[in-house]
């Protein structure tokens, strides 16, 4: 049953990714974030007041560990934040296909900092993931977009290294949790931190009488430039309902992925990747309904990488090939 959850997360993904695009055009990144990480709070606050988690043991005691909830909650929010910053600049199409490397950094911090070796599957899974991004970088650059220099490929390039590191920190401690009280829970301390980054940071970029004006090359007036960050707090919120269609959107694939995570035999390496396959839905949606550009080289190059996902899998997990037998024969 783990996998069939899994493929429920990727789809949910898929339409959670489209609808932060669709946020963005009405509200800061900061705001937009806030307000959906406190109605996923509100949407699984029953769980955190009641305690009830039909999939806890009897062993299990709440808040000893919740530390690594917390810490858990400071990794998500500085993916969501830089992923989200990243939709502000990049196609919808580009930044989907950047996201889905994340399984191949997986590969890569598993050889840095783990003492793992590469093989000759894994080693072909990577140099494939690099082709794909210089396919999409040449596909991008007919758009303006210049990967060495822009804004939204460095966003993204946090996005999906944090990401990697919540993954891995997910997989410590789904072995001591049940995946309702790590969702309620995390969820809580998101919106707590997110409330706070919001909070503070409105406090400290808050006009202070009137703007100096100086002098522009052209002789008229202007006001002095805020910075992005300060641009980005000032703004007043606006209703979208794009808003609550992502905390219901993003609630419900968390769950999927953490009730995935809990269940005896299911493989990490394989969940990452099928949940990666929301790359596909992601392209979908924003060819059909965003009509972005260049979608036939993106989607050669979306192609390559994950092929290049398969290999590195493979080459990860020797039993993802009699897995997939095994999956392939029971549907």
């Amino acid at each position: 049953m783990w996998i069939e959850c899994a493929i429920g997360s990727a789809l949910l993904l898929g339409a959670y990714d489209f609808f932060k695009k669709k946020s963005l055009k009405r509200n800061s990144v900061l705001m937009g974030l806030t307000v959906t990480t406190v109605l996923s709070a509100l949407l699984t606050l029953p769980s955190v007041v009641t305690g009830y988690d039909p999939y806890a043991s009897e062993t299990f005691i709440p808040w000893r560990d919740d530390w690594k909830l917390m810490l858990k909650a400071v990794i998500v929010t500085v993916s969501w934040l830089s992923g989200l910053a990243a939709l502000k600049y990049l196609p919808l199409t580009t930044a989907g296909t950047l996201k889905a490397t994340r399984p191949v950094f997986v590969v890569l911090f598993s050889v840095l900092f783990m003492g793992e070796r590469l093989n000759g599957w894994q080693t072909a899974g990577i140099l494939a993931a690099f082709v794909s991004l210089f396919m999409l970088s040449s596909a991008s650059s007919r758009e303006g977009i210049r990967f060495t220099r822009s804004k939204g490929v460095l966003y993204m390039l946090v996005s999906v290294i944090s990401g990697v590191c919540s993954a891995l920190w997910d997989k410590l401690i789904m072995k001591a949790m049940p995946p309702v009280y790590v969702l309620g829970h995390t969820n809580l301390y998101i919106a707590l931190l997110m409330l706070a980054i919001l909070l503070v940071t409105r406090w400290v970029f808050r006009p202070k009488g009137a703007l100096p004006v100086t002098e522009d090359p052209s002789g008229g007036p202007v006001s002095r430039p805020f910075s992005l960050l300060a641009r980005e707090a000032m703004q007043p919120f606006v209703f979208d309902v794009n808003l609550v269609f992502i905390s219901l959107f993003i609630t419900g694939a968390d769950f999927l992925y953490f009730l995935a995570l809990n269940q005896e035999g299911a493989l990490l390496s394989v969940i990452s990747i099928v949940r990666r396959l929301s790359v596909v839905i992601t392209f979908l949606l924003g060819a059909l309904f965003l009509k972005e550009r260049n979608l036939g080289r993106k989607a050669l190059a979306l192609f390559v990488l994950l092929m290049s996902v398969l290999i590195s899998l493979f080459g990860s997990n020797p039993d993802f090939l009699s897995w997939m037998q095994h999956f392939s024969i029971k549907y």
